[in-house]
């Protein structure tokens, strides 16, 4: 007997806000006359494409479809993509038709075969792109902040500690049998990342603490706590792909109050806003003391307005402030301990009145051992886009250099150049002779946002590095050289490859200009056939070859080549003059 071929075909008409469905139609083709006993239908999200939300009953619709769809079979099994078996997402671009099509090939889907959409107004989802991560589930207790199964509280907005890794910590949280958890995407369940498919007599209790594929559209994620704990839920999408709806993963760590041995260190917050923190960048302000709860640290705060780039870091054990609300945990007052991704601040703007939460996390899989810095609230809004207007040279500002003005950042005559799009120029001439001068780069003339020097080897130092691009640290030390005799300083910062998430890709240089005179080459003082010697030596690469490049630069185009050794040999010609 032949097997039957089938094809399930629903057609849909939609207005251009998806609004009404003009015609549905389905066909069965069956091969020997064999009678086909199953059903097929649509469900989908858009219960305005489908009459209803999700509904494998809906006869309405035969086939499966939406935003996100599905075929059901018989109303009892549902039929994803070809890929993975999971919803069929897609964007609907305009007013027209589109197709869903259900193909029973015994090759797809363990023999369930797939669901496919068509049409000149789908277009294809690729790149997933997403603002936030919520956790949502059971809410008895503190668990879950109370909001049982709401996917946009703000209370259970997770924390992004690091590009695509988000947390969320829920302290004293009691004993319970059967807790739930799902994360939801932007705070709607169009994507969410359940649990994976447990072999059979396994579940989640087994795997308390370790990394588990965190399932697109799956099931709950179900636990029990046997005791007063805290409970720390992570999901990492940084390897998730779209295509398939793999990659993300997911941990549930659970401490036990009872577990937590006290720790002789002491941890307390500083922060950038003396209104909030007591004191700005005051690593021995003990009224920012934090307490442990569940192997981590953890110190709330409550405010009664909106603020902006709030920085911060932990502080560990006491020593002088780092840099410009901004935060960071502070060890014994002594250690300085900032966010998971560079150890840099932690910065966020928070939107309005409301509590926060300044957590450190002594994991040794961060910063060198040290562990990192988060923060979490409704009211916390993380910084995404790096938003600038203007830079200013800030340093010391003994003689002419920076124009006098010593370590002012919004000083007007050190405002930058924007030369071209994000790189930034400033010149100081007649600078004279001067050891340790110093430099930053003050976002919008301000702390807030600044850029030093880069780490240095060991015996290594500014002074080797003149007139070479660096690397332009964010919130860093002072960028220190000398000056041997009167000269002029240009310093350019190029922000173009600056990634605020990671603090990276600023790069900054310094050039050191004496005065010189055209083509002299070999610093003589004078322009002889010497100095087309020891510029076409120096070109050769000759080993010990020596030249000023300023003055061997004779026709100004920022580079040193033959062109220069021919327009020092026409000067020699009285051909041509410099100026």
């Amino acid at each position: 007997m032949n097997k039957t071929l089938k094809k399930i075909t629903a057609v849909f008409t939609s207005a251009m806000m998806l609004t009404s469905v003009i015609a549905v139609s389905a066909m069965s083709v069956a091969a020997d006359d064999e009678v086909e006993t199953d059903s097929y239908l649509v469900a989908g999200s858009s219960g305005e494409i489908f009459g209803t939300a999700w509904d494998p009953a809906n006869h309405d619709n035969e086939a499966y479809s939406a935003v996100q769809l599905k075929t059901v079979k018989n109303e009892t099994e549902w039929i994803g993509d070809a890929v993975s078996g999971d919803n069929v997402t897609f964007n609907l671009t305009g007013a027209g038709t589109f197709t869903v099509v259900y193909t029973p090939d015994a090759n797809v889907n363990d023999g369930a075969g797939y669901t496919s959409v068509t049409g000149d107004i789908v277009e294809a989802i690729t790149n997933f792109e997403y603002t936030s991560i919520y956790a949502a589930g059971n809410g008895e207790g503190a668990y879950l902040n109370g909001a049982s199964w709401t996917p946009d509280a703000p209370a259970n907005k997770m924390a992004e500690i690091a590009p695509d890794i988000w947390r969320i910590t829920f302290a004293n949280v009691g004993q319970g049998f059967d807790r739930q958890i799902k994360f939801a995407v932007d705070g709607a369940w169009t994507h969410n990342f359940g649990a994976p498919d447990f072999e059979e007599g396994d579940d989640m209790n087994n795997h308390i603490g370790e990394w588990m594929d965190a399932k697109y559209n799956s099931s709950n994620i179900t636990f029990d706590t046997d005791d007063t704990c805290t409970i720390v839920a992570t999901i990492d999408m940084s390897a998730f792909d779209f295509t398939d709806k793999s990659g993300a993963k997911f941990k549930i760590d659970i401490v036990y109050d009872e577990d937590i041995e006290p720790s002789t260190d002491g941890y307390l917050v500083a922060g950038s806003a003396g209104e909030i923190f007591g004191t700005a960048w005051d690593p021995t302000n003990h009224d920012n003391d934090m307490d442990q709860v569940g192997g981590l640290w953890a110190k709330t705060y409550t405010v009664d307005q909106a603020y902006s780039a709030v920085q911060l870091k932990t502080v560990k054990n006491e020593t002088e402030a780092y840099s410009a609300v901004q935060l960071k945990t502070v060890k014994n007052e002594t250690e300085w301990i900032g966010d998971a991704v560079s150890g840099d601040n932690v910065t966020f703007n928070l939107t309005g009145a409301g509590t926060f939460t300044v957590y450190y996390d002594p994991d040794p899989t961060f910063n060198e051992g040290a562990g990192f810095t988060y923060v979490t609230g409704s009211i916390v809004e993380e910084i995404g886009d790096f938003e600038y207007t203007s830079i200013y040279a800030v340093g010391n500002g003994e003689g002419a250099y920076l124009n006098g003005a010593s370590w002012t950042p919004d000083a007007a005559a050190n405002k930058m150049t924007e030369i071209e799009d994000g790189i930034w120029q400033i010149t100081f001439e007649n600078v004279g002779q001067g050891f340790d001068r110093q430099i930053k780069f003050a976002v919008d003339g301000a702390w807030t946002h600044n850029f030093g020097a880069p780490d240095f080897e060991e015996g290594d130092e500014m002074n080797n590095h003149i007139g070479e691009w660096m690397d332009a640290k964010y919130n860093s030390s002072n960028i220190t050289f000398d000056t041997d005799d009167t000269c002029t300083i240009i310093a350019t910062l190029d922000m173009t490859n600056f990634d605020f998430a990671t603090k990276r890709g600023a790069k900054f240089k310094l050039d050191v200009i004496y005065d010189y005179v055209t083509g002299d080459v070999d610093g003589d003082g004078e322009v002889t056939i010497d100095d087309v010697t020891a510029l076409l030596e120096y070109l050769a690469e000759y080993e010990d070859a020596e030249i000023d490049r300023y003055a061997a630069d004779v026709n100004g185009d920022g580079k040193i080549n033959v062109l220069d050794v021919t327009d020092i040999q026409r000067f020699l010609a009285e051909i041509i003059t410099f100026d």
